[in-house]
């Protein structure tokens, strides 16, 4: 008699086989995933313990497995990318780097070229002031020269007194020749004619000190207060002329630099300095020296605070 088989028990058996391997497969991937190892179906059979065909039986699984497959995908790709972003703006940083020190040395040449090209222009009007004096001078020289010429054609003069005009002409050109060109300069942009008298006075001291002289006078004359250029300057310096450039030590005539300012502010004078011995004097208008133990007592400092309009010496 044959044997009868038991059908219902194998479909159990079957069931609950296929159930287990599900499970491990479904465990197996979620695994993976936190684990963010790759998922293809060669590495999900092996975690689960299955079989590559068998996971291609269950739909369910496939597709689960496809798109876990097709999601880590692009997601390399933009690691991938990012990195190439990192290099690239990398490159970009070190190309602009360089352009902005080529350029820093290009302004800097520029600078150097403009500081050049503003001294050579400082230059220009100085140069044109000296052209205009020596224009001036050969100017006068030839008229000087035209009415020699002249009288002696009206009025011929024994040849001892012509000499003598010529030696004569001939030592003022001397006496002016001997003073500096930047002194010479300095006087024509003032309109001060360099006569025989102020030669002979400018001489005698330093260029330096004729030249701090002369620029006492231009405040001077900034303030209005000069009326004889040429007689005010050669007058300090015959009176030995000397620049205070600190007025007083500290503790000496201590309110001096508020006297002088309020002084010379109303007119009354418009320099000062001092001699060897360390006296005080200063400069009216007109050139005039005064000790300045004088001045402050004919001019207090409280009369100079509380007056604004005072006689001018």
């Amino acid at each position: 008699m044959p044997r009868v088989g038991n059908p219902d028990g194998l479909r159990s058996a079957a069931e609950q086989k296929k159930n287990e391997a599900l499970e491990r497969t479904d465990k197996a991937i979620s695994q993976m995933v936190k684990q963010g190892k790759k998922i293809n179906f060669h590495t999900v059979a092996v975690a689960a313990g299955v079989s590559v065909a068998y996971l291609y039986k269950y739909d369910a699984i496939k597709q689960r497995i496809d798109q876990l497959r097709k999601q880590q995908s692009p997601i390399k790709g933009l690691v991938q990318k990012a990195g190439a972003s990192v290099d690239s703006k990398a490159a970009i940083i070190t190309t602009f780097k360089e352009r902005i020190k080529k350029q820093e040395l290009e302004i800097k040449r520029l600078h150097d070229h403009i500081e050049v090209t503003q001294g050579i222009a400082m230059q220009v009007p100085e140069l044109k002031q000296q052209i205009e004096f020596l224009n001036s001078e050969n100017l006068k020289l030839r008229e000087q020269l035209d009415d020699y010429r002249r009288q002696r054609e009206v009025s011929p003069v024994s040849e001892p007194l012509v000499n003598n005009k010529i030696n004569s002409l001939a030592q003022k050109r001397i006496e002016r020749s001997d003073v500096s060109d930047k002194i010479k300069l300095e006087l024509a942009s003032l309109g001060i004619k360099l006569n025989t008298t102020l030669s002979k006075t400018i001489k005698s001291p330093s260029v330096e000190l004729v030249l701090s002289a002369i620029q006492a006078l231009k405040e001077a004359m900034a303030s209005g207060n000069i009326e004889r250029p040429g007689g005010w300057l050669n007058a300090v310096i015959k009176n030995g002329w000397k620049p205070n450039e600190k007025y007083v030590k500290k503790g000496e005539w201590e309110n001096f630099n508020e006297w002088f300012n309020l002084a010379k502010k109303q007119g009354l004078i418009v320099a000062s300095m001092k001699d060897d011995g360390d006296k005080l004097y200063v400069f009216t208008p007109d050139g005039t020296r005064l000790s300045f133990e004088q001045m402050l007592a004919e001019y207090p400092l409280d009369i100079l605070r509380g007056k604004s309009d005072l006689p001018i010496l």
